[in-house]
C-alpha cells in the first residue's frame, strides 16, 4: 500500500492510497471514531479473470463478477473500540484494519501480543511472541482480551461476513434451513442473534478461559454458522504448550 495523499480537516483524516494501481479514500473521524469507505470492497477483491488446468488438461476459466459496491461507514465506538489522531497521523486499532485489509490478501497471520506484532506463517514461525503472559498464562484471558476478541467477532460479523443463509439453530431437517428463522436471525446483530439463539456459545466466547474460549470458536463456526464455510486455522493454535488446548484442537480436527 502507498499512500498518495493526507488531508485533514476539524478532526477527519482523509487518506487516499494506492494498492496494485487502485485508489481509494478513507475518512477518519477521531469526533465519532468512524471510518467512511467508499471503495473498500474495489480495493479488497481480486483480479478479474482466472484460469485453473485440471489433471485432463482441459482448462476451466473462472469469471469472478463484481456488481459494484455501496460505500460503507465503519463505526468503531459502537464496538468499543476508539480512534486516536496525532499531530500528522490517525491510529485506527490494528485488529480492525487487519480485518479488513490485511486477512483477505495475504496468506499469513499477524498477531499482537499485547507488546510487539509479529508475522506469522509457515514460512515464517517466529514464536518469541509467547513471552506475553496472553500466550504464556493459558488459565485465563486477561479481560481486555476477552472483551476485545468478543467485539471483533461482533465487527466482523455485522460489517463484513453477517447473513450467511443457513444457521445450525435454524436448520428445518436434512441441512434445509427455516427460511423464516433465518431471516428473522438475519436481521439481529450478531451479538442479539447469539443472545436470542445461541447463548451457549456466546458463554463460551466471552470466557476468560481458553479451552472455552476455543470451543466456543469450534461451536460457532461448525454449529452456529452451521454450513461451514466459516473456519477457524485450527493448526496454528498447536503452537500453544498447553495440552488441554492441544488436546481440544486435535479433537476439533479429527471429529469436527
Amino acid at each position: 500500500m502507498k499512500i498518495a495523499g493526507l488531508e485533514y480537516s476539524d478532526g477527519e483524516y482523509t487518506i487516499t492510497a494506492t494498492v496494485w494501481g487502485k485508489t481509494f479514500p478513507i475518512v477518519i473521524s477521531t469526533k465519532n471514531n468512524t471510518m467512511y469507505c467508499p471503495a473498500w470492497r474495489g480495493f479488497t477483491r481480486e483480479e478479474d479473470g482466472v484460469v485453473f488446468e485440471n489433471v485432463n488438461k482441459r482448462l476451466v476459466s473462472i469469471k469472478k463478477a463484481f456488481t459494484g459496491q455501496k460505500s460503507i461507514t465503519f463505526d468503531l465506538a459502537k464496538y468499543g473500540f476508539k480512534v486516536y489522531g496525532g499531530l500528522d497521523d490517525v491510529y485506527v486499532p490494528f485488529c480492525v484494519m487487519n480485518q479488513l485489509f490485511t486477512c483477505g490478501i495475504l496468506n499469513t497471520q499477524l498477531l499482537y501480543n499485547g507488546k510487539n506484532l509479529y508475522l506469522y506463517s509457515s514460512r515464517y514461525r517466529y514464536e518469541t511472541f509467547k513471552d506475553s503472559p496472553w500466550y504464556s498464562d493459558l488459565k485465563n484471558r486477561p479481560q481486555a482480551l476477552a472483551e476485545t476478541s468478543y467485539n471483533m467477532l461482533c465487527f466482523t460479523h455485522d460489517y463484513i461476513y453477517g447473513k450467511p443463509g443457513y444457521y445450525g439453530f435454524a436448520d428445518a431437517g436434512k441441512g434445509r434451513p427455516d427460511e423464516e428463522k433465518v431471516k428473522e436471525a438475519d436481521a439481529l446483530s450478531f451479538d442479539a442473534m447469539l443472545s436470542r439463539y445461541d447463548p451457549e456459545t456466546k458463554t463460551l466466547l466471552q470466557s476468560s478461559s481458553y479451552a472455552d474460549y476455543l470451543k466456543g470458536l469450534a461451536r460457532l463456526t461448525l454449529y452456529t454458522y452451521g454450513d461451514e464455510h466459516a473456519n477457524i486455522d485450527w493448526n496454528s493454535r498447536i503452537v500453544f504448550n498447553n495440552d488441554e488446548i492441544k488436546n481440544i484442537v486435535y479433537d476439533v480436527l479429527q471429529n469436527g
